[in-house]
C-alpha cells in the first residue's frame, strides 16, 4: 500500500545566488563555476541533460511504500519545505516543459526502522525523467532512501526566466564510499547548547553524514545527566544549567535517527578524567611528589591523576557507569577515548610501583595496559561493542576482532609522525580503523582559515596502502571540533563549511586533481547551508544574495538611540 504526502504550501526560490570571487585581483580564481542545483557531496554517478521539467508547489506530493516507517513519513514532511523555501509562484512556465507532479520513494524493506548502526546500506537510484510527470526514487533501506531525498532537494532549483521551480532530466546512481562518515564535538570543554547540537545535526545530514561521535565528559566538566551517580554531574558540571538531561539526550538521540546518523557516545578514560575527583576522589590516582602525596608537579601531573588502577572499586564503578550509557543510548558501540594516559602521575605513586612488582611489570604501560584489558571485559559483559582512540593499540593491547580504532595522531600536532605511519601497523594488525588525523576543525591557520578546506579535501584515508583487504578495514573518517576555543556563539561557523569538504571526501572520494572547480561548487554548498539556516563561514570573498546571513535583520531602535540616516 501507498501513502501519498501533499502539502499545501506556497514554494520558494530555491535557487542559490552563491558567487565568489579572487582575494587579489593579480591572482583571479580559475576553474568551472557549477551549474545550478548541482548535489553535494557528488554522486557516484550522476547523468543529466539540459532538459529540464518544472514543478507546482501546489499540486507537487510524495508517494512512498513505506508508510509503517515513521522515519520516511517525518523526511517527506521535512523535506517539501526545504525544496520550496521562499518560492510564492506556481507559474506553469512554457508549455513545452513537462511539469513533474510527484516523487514516488520506493524503499525494499521498510520495515527496517530502528536506530542506525554501523554498516547500514545507504544506497539509491534517483531517476527525473523528461517525458513522465512521476520521478522514482529507489533505496533498500529507509537510510538509502534519506539520502536520495537530499539529492533531490539539491537538484531542484529556480528559474529566473519563468519564475519556476525545475530539475534536469536526471539518472542518479549513488552509494558510500566509506560506512563510517562522522563529526564529533567536544562538550564538556565548553558547553554546547542543545538547539546548536540540534542545527548541527541538520547540517550533517544536508551533507550525508552518519555518526554524531558526541565527547560528553572531561578534565573540564561532566554536563550529562547521571542517575546512578548524580554527584557527578552535581559537582561536575558548570553549572545547573549546563547539564544534558536525559531526556534531551534521548532528543538527541531520537533527532539523529530521523536524519540516518548514529549517536556514538564517548566517556573517556582511564585519562581525562580529573572531572571525577570533585565528587569520588578516590577514583583519581594520588600523584606524589618528594615522598609527599597530592602534590601537583606542573606541567608533568597535578595533585591527583588518572583513575586508579589498583582498586577494584574503580572497575566497579566504571561498570555501573557504562552500563547506565548503554540503557540511555541506542548505539551497538561505545567510544571508550583511552587517549593520552599520562605515566607521570602513576610513576610517582609508591603504590603503583608496588603493583607493578607484584605483577613483574616493568613498564608503565602495562598499567595502562591492565586497566584497558579489565575495561574491555566489563564491557563485554555489557555486550557492548568498542570504538576507542588508537593509543592503547600504539601500546601494545589487544583488542577484540570487532572493535574500531581511531587515527588521531598526525605531524600537525607537532610531536608525532605523520598519521599514516601509525594507520599501517594498526591495520596489518587486522583492525578497522576511522581516521581523525587530516580533520582536526579546531585548526584553522592554513594559510588562510577560508581555505583550510583544501587540506581537508586532499586528505584520501586509504591512499597509505595499495593492499585490497588492508583498504577495506579503513571504514571512514570523521572531522573533529575540539571546544577549548569553541561554544555555541562560534562552533557552526567553526565546523562549516570545511566539514562538508570531509563529507564529499567520505561520501564520493573524488580525484583531487580539480579544486579550482570544487572551490566553486563547495561555496555553491555554503550558500545552501545559509539558506537553510546553518551560519556556515565564507571561503573567499563573494555573497550568497539574499541567503548572506542576517541580510534582512535590522536591529530594534529604542527611543532615544542616536541614529544617523
Amino acid at each position: 500500500m501507498f501513502i501519498l504526502i501533499s502539502l499545501i504550501l506556497f514554494c520558494s526560490s530555491i535557487s542559490v545566488d552563491s558567487y565568489i570571487t579572487w582575494i587579489e585581483a593579480r591572482v583571479p580564481l580559475q576553474g568551472t563555476r557549477p551549474s545550478p542545483g548541482t548535489p553535494w557531496p557528488l554522486p557516484k554517478s550522476l547523468n543529466s541533460t539540459v532538459r529540464t521539467v518544472y514543478l507546482n508547489p501546489m499540486e507537487f506530493y510524495f508517494t512512498t511504500n513505506g508508510r509503517f516507517c515513521d522515519i520516511l513519513d517525518s523526511s517527506l514532511t521535512r523535506y517539501r519545505p526545504i525544496i520550496f523555501q521562499g518560492f510564492n509562484s506556481s507559474s506553469s512556465g512554457p508549455s513545452t516543459r513537462t511539469e513533474l507532479r510527484s516523487l514516488m520513494v520506493q524503499v525494499d524493506r521498510p520495515q527496517e526502522c530502528g536506530y542506525p548502526q554501523l554498516g547500514d546500506d545507504e544506497s539509491y537510484s534517483l531517476i527525473i525523467p523528461f517525458n513522465s510527470s512521476q520521478a522514482t526514487l529507489h533505496s533498500a533501506t529507509v537510510w538509502g532512501a534519506l539520502r536520495g531525498l537530499e539529492t533531490f532537494s539539491q537538484i531542484v532549483y529556480h528559474d529566473d526566466e519563468y519564475n519556476q521551480c525545475i530539475v534536469n532530466e536526471t539518472r542518479i546512481d549513488d552509494w558510500p564510499e566509506y560506512t563510517y562518515r562522522g563529526m564529533m564535538i567536544d562538550t564538556a570543554r565548553h558547553f554546547i547548547p542543545l538547539k546548536v547540537l540540534l542545527i548541527n545535526l541538520d547540517a550533517m545530514a544536508y551533507n550525508k553524514l552518519n555518526v554524531f561521535h558526541w565527547h560528553l565528559v572531561d578534565d573540564q566538566a561532566f554536563p550529562l545527566e547521571s542517575k546512578v551517580f548524580p554527584e557527578l554531574t552535581e559537582s561536575g558540571a558548570y553549572s545547573s544549567k549546563h547539564i544534558y538531561t536525559q531526556e534531551q539526550v534521548q532528543l538527541v538521540i531520537d533527532y539523529a535517527r530521523m536524519r540516518g546518523i548514529r549517536v556514538l557516545p564517548e566517556i573517556d578514560s582511564p585519562g581525562h578524567t580529573k572531572v571525577f575527583g570533585k565528587s569520588h576522589s578516590e577514583l583519581l590516582t594520588p600523584c606524589f611528589v618528594d615522598g609527599k602525596p597530592g602534590v601537583p608537579n606542573p606541567p608533568h601531573h597535578s595533585d591527583a591523576d588518572i583513575l586508579n588502577p589498583m582498586r577494584n572499586e574503580t572497575f566497579q564503578f566504571m561498570n555501573q557507569l557504562f552500563a547506565e550509557i548503554k540503557r540511555l543510548f541506542k548505539d551497538q558501540f561505545i567510544h571508550l577515548g583511552m587517549d593520552e594516559v599520562y605515566y607521570a602521575c602513576w610513576s610517582s605513586n609508591p603504590d603503583i610501583q608496588a603493583l607493578m612488582i607484584a605483577n613483574n611489570w616493568t613498564k608503565v604501560n602495562q598499567v595502562e595496559q591492565h586497566y584497558v584489558r579489565q575495561t574491555l571485559k566489563n564491557l563485554k559483559d555489557l555486550q557492548y561493542k568498542v570504538m576507542m582512540w588508537q593509543d592503547p593499540v600504539d601500546n601494545d593491547v589487544e583488542l577484540s576482532s570487532d572493535s574500531v580504532v581511531e587515527i588521531w595522531k598526525d605531524s600537525e600536532l607537532g610531536e608525532f609522525e605523520s598519521w599514516d605511519k601509525y594507520a599501517a601497523p594498526i591495520i596489518r594488525k587486522g583492525y578497522r580503523v576511522v581516521i581523525a588525523a587530516c580533520w582536526y576543525l579546531n585548526y584553522i591557520n592554513y594559510p588562510y582559515p577560508g581555505q583550510f578546506w583544501e587540506k581537508h579535501y586532499q586528505c584520501k584515508p586509504r591512499a597509505f596502502t595499495n593492499d585490497p583487504e588492508e583498504k577495506k578495514r579503513v571504514i571512514g573518517g570523521e572531522a573533529c571540533l575540539w571546544s577549548e576555543f569553541a561554544d555555541g556563539t562560534n562552533i557552526l561557523s567553526r565546523i562549516w563549511p570545511r566539514a562538508a569538504a570531509v563529507a564529499e571526501r567520505l561520501w564520493t572520494d573524488p580525484p583531487v586533481d580539480d579544486l579550482d572547480s570544487t572551490r566553486f561548487r563547495l561555496d555553491q554548498q555554503r550558500c545552501r547551508l545559509l539558506q537553510r539556516g546553518i551560519p556556515a563561514s565564507p571561503i573567499l570573498p563573494g555573497h550568497c544574495g539574499k541567503h548572506d546571513w542576517g541580510l534582512e535583520t535590522i536591529p530594534t531602535i529604542y527611543p532615544g538611540d542616536r541614529v544617523t540616516p
